[in-house]
Order: structure tokens, then sequence, then C-alpha cells
């Protein structure tokens, strides 16, 4: 069998207290961006403190690092473009969506037990789940995976990698963080 090809979608576990640092930090942000993005979701908040940033760079350059490795050609240096966490409630979503950049990634933070339950209850209904979709659905092949992500997990892939956030209807706040890499 040869393995499939196309763009490197990357999941690995991020340590949970870097997670909880940026809920902590997250919560602090009093502005939200919500009403400048494709999503439904109302409360996203974009880290802009330097001293934020800072430390966003020093916890996850080790996990993109361990990314870019496998790109050809190689990045040589690697810039944070924009970090936002995301606080999304029951019915709110984000539609099938690219990002501006050359590399992004999402961070699940926190997963409640009752978005676990909903899921668990129906996975087909993909409750919480997030989507990635590369090419055309064509007959005997498949053109997306999908993951109902655990706290601390964390995507990494190509901006240009369509991806979506389905929504779920349990009365709970589930938080991720996304950011984007500028490449050189």
């Amino acid at each position: 069998m040869i393995h499939s090809w196309g763009p490197m979608l990357w999941q690995t576990r991020v340590d949970q207290s870097i997670a909880d640092e940026f809920v902590m930090r997250g919560l602090l942000i009093d502005t939200s961006i919500g009403d400048r993005l494709a999503s439904t979701i109302k409360d996203v908040r974009e880290y802009t403190d330097h001293e934020d940033l800072s430390w966003i760079v020093n916890s996850l350059s080790p996990y993109w690092e361990q990314y870019l490795k496998h790109q050809k050609p190689k990045p040589q240096q690697v810039n944070l473009a924009k970090t936002w966490i995301n606080f999304q409630r029951a019915n709110e979503l984000n539609p099938e969506h690219l990002h501006d950049s050359a590399f992004s990634w999402v961070l699940y933070a926190s997963i409640p037990k009752e978005l676990q339950a909903e899921y668990s209850a129906n996975p087909e209904q993909g409750a919480g789940t997030i989507t990635f979709r590369y090419g055309e659905q064509m007959p005997y092949s498949r053109n997306q995976n999908w993951f109902f992500p655990e706290a601390g997990d964390m995507f990494v892939f190509p901006s240009w990698l369509a991806h979506w956030v389905t929504p779920f209807t349990s009365n709970c706040t589930r938080v991720s963080v996304s950011g984007n890499l500028l490449v050189s």
C-alpha cells in the first residue's frame, strides 16, 4: 500500500500546564474580536500583549519546530503572526475557512465533560469536532479527516488547508487557542 499524499497535518499533545496558562492569560484580555471573524463564536480574544506573545513563542516553538523540520524546504525563520483564544459555547460554529499565513495551529485547552458526553452519545453528528479537508471528493477516496480533540491536543497544518469546527448543543464552553506562523 502507498501512503496518502497531500498536506502534512500534525497532531501532538501539549503539556496541560501550557494549555491552562493560555486560558488564564486569555481571561485577562477584555475585548473580543469575534465580530471580525467568519465564525459565530462571540467570545474570541486576540493576544497582543508583548509579554503574552513572548511566552507563547517560548512555550510553543519546540512543537512548531517538530512539525517544520519535516517541511521541504525547511523554513529558516518562523515568526508568530497572530494568536487568539476561542471561548466556544452551544450552537456556535466556525465554518469552513483558510488562514492567510504559511502555517497555522490550534491547541485545545479545555474540553468539558458535557461536550465529551454529547459526542460519545452520537459520534456521527460530529459535535465539537474539527474537520480538515483537502482536494475534491472522488469515488474510492477520502478527502477529509475529522477529530474529536482532547484537552492538550494541538494540530499544526498549512494555512491553506480548509478546516471547520462543528457546533455542539451542550451547555458548556470549549476553549481553544489558534495562531498563524509566517516563515522565511
